[in-house]
């Protein structure tokens, strides 16, 4: 991956740097979570690599406080102390500011765009891999598999595993 940017893009995107470092570092742990984490992160790895090579990253035009933001969430979903409050400490500025600003640009929430990302990764967790439901939960960021169930299934309509038996029966 680093290699495909360093000849075709100069240069992969920080998330990408940072997501494969946490990959390398997590790769050298021995003990019951390391499967797991490891699968989580190369997930995300991919998934960063395809929106970038798609120019979702590429928006122009906009506060670069809110594109620095969601740069922030796409990079950071798969951490559950992800929140509005460290977004804020991490750049310097209030909450209050930051989700003002966010909401005025995109006319969605920070807390919702987090919770939005976190859902489109576990959707594309449930077609692409056979990760059971709690790996996919704890790798996009949720603070438990109940939890994430609870979301998913208010904003689908239907539970994860639901929605995997969807997709197997056509």
């Amino acid at each position: 991956i680093i290699s495909y940017y360093e000849r075709n893009e100069s240069r992969p995107p920080a998330d990408i740097r940072r997501l494969v470092s946490f990959l390398i570092a997590e790769s050298k742990r021995v003990d019951d979570y390391r499967d797991p984490i490891i699968r989580g992160l190369l997930a995300a790895v991919l998934a960063s690599v395809r929106r970038s090579l798609e120019g979702s990253e590429a928006r122009t035009g906009g506060h670069p406080l809110v594109e620095e933001l969601r740069r922030n969430v796409l990079s950071r979903y798969m951490h559950p102390e992800l929140s509005v409050a460290k977004l804020a400490e991490q750049i310097g500025r209030s909450a209050d500011y930051i989700s003002w600003l966010y909401r005025s640009e995109s006319g969605r929430t920070l807390s919702s765009e987090i919770r939005r990302v976190r859902l489109e990764r576990a959707v594309d967790m449930l077609r692409e891999t056979d990760y059971q439901i709690a790996e996919i939960a704890w790798n996009c960021g949720f603070s438990s598999p109940a939890y994430f169930t609870r979301v998913f299934t208010r904003e689908y309509g239907r539970s994860p595993r639901e929605y995997r038996s969807g997709l197997a029966g056509g």
